[in-house]
């Protein structure tokens, strides 16, 4: 889907992190994943997700030339964990506290690409109402003893956190080129295996390595990746080409926040990339933000300056269910956000 919208707004608050070593040899983790995720730290907060989404979004706003809370005409709020109610509206409460009275407020519940997800949402929105804003927040905790971030899933450690962006149609320091997304519900079982359905949420503890491992012994890990490979590689080569550009032409690639060897297996191969042109040198310190990571990696780009004007980024996401989503985006100029919010307050060890 090509667009004429723009990224007027970024950033994310991150919780201060947690070293991984000293989680292994506390016995939390196991040196043969430390090793091969290479995830050295991971943001671990005490705040609930719509708190932390709230002071993102707030910040983002401010970073928002010609845009006020009076011009969001719709909010999103991704997640994909507990949102620190049992039957609420998280999204209503990031509008009301960041001062947003007359937009539509709606939760956006797809896993880990609750966020690209929000953000396509939010294109063709605004494409109809020329002059609005939208605002896409994401934010997650995964706290024990209902979600272990460390051994919880396999090949990717969670960190907690909050991202923002704020979507205009008036311009901003970046534009939208393009985006695409793909789903196949035939894989949803990877997130649900053989677990019968409960009456309740938290009946027991967040088991997605179990999930994954049943799946696999009944279908065959060929076939999940064969289905997995075909889903990235499908929005990747459609965004590309409604935004009538090459791989060899983006400057940064943005991927999910996984593990190392996950990444090197399920990305980097497929799409012959280097870790040098992903930001996998900065998902060490956050690990996997649930359906922030793509929304927190803009903020990121501008922040330390990792791009400059006319350079193209893609970003990358997928999630449970399974969906993946892919979005071209046209570097403009490259704002001078002195506070850097996406990178946690990193460990001693680290």
């Amino acid at each position: 889907m090509p667009t004429d919208l723009y990224l007027a707004g970024a950033a994310a608050w991150l919780p201060p992190a947690v070293s991984a070593k000293q989680v292994a040899a506390n016995g939390g983790y196991s040196e043969e994943e430390l090793t091969a995720n290479g995830i050295v730290c991971a943001p671990e907060g005490t705040d609930s997700p719509p708190e932390m989404a709230a002071r993102a979004a707030a910040t983002a706003l401010s970073r928002s030339p010609g845009v006020t809370s009076e011009d969001i005409a719709l909010v999103l709020h991704a997640h994909s964990h507990h949102q620190g109610q049992a039957f609420w509206s998280p999204a209503s409460y990031v509008a009301r506290e960041i001062g947003v009275t007359g937009a539509v407020a709606v939760n956006i519940g797809q896993m880990s690409n609750s966020g690209m997800a929000a953000l396509e949402l939010a294109l063709p929105y605004l494409a109809a109402r020329p002059g609005a804003a939208a605002l896409v927040t994401a934010a997650d905790r995964f706290r024990a003893p209902s979600f272990d971030r460390w051994s919880a899933d396999l090949g990717i450690v969670y960190g907690d956190g909050a991202a923002a962006l704020v979507v205009s149609g008036g311009g901003g320091f970046a534009k939208v080129l393009s985006m695409r997304t793909r789903t196949d519900p035939s894989l949803e079982r990877l997130h649900r295996g053989n677990v019968p359905f409960t009456d309740h949420a938290g009946a027991e503890p967040v088991n997605v390595r179990r999930t994954k491992v049943e799946y696999v012994t009944e279908v065959g890990l060929p076939s999940i990746i064969e289905r997995s490979t075909a889903g990235v590689m499908s929005v990747v080569s459609g965004a590309l080409a409604d935004a009538g550009l090459g791989m060899d032409q983006m400057a940064v690639v943005v991927l999910p926040n996984l593990g190392r060897h996950v990444l090197a297996a399920q990305y980097l191969q497929h799409l012959e990339l280097t870790p040098e042109r992903t930001l996998m040198d900065w998902t060490a310190h956050t690990g996997h933000l649930g359906g922030g990571d793509q929304l927190a990696a803009v903020a990121r780009l501008v922040e330390t300056k990792r791009v400059s004007a006319g350079q193209h980024v893609l970003l990358v996401g997928a999630g449970g269910g399974f969906s993946w989503s892919a979005a071209v985006v046209e570097v403009l100029e490259v704002p001078d956000w002195p506070e850097q919010t996406a990178m946690p307050e990193l460990p001693a060890d680290v």
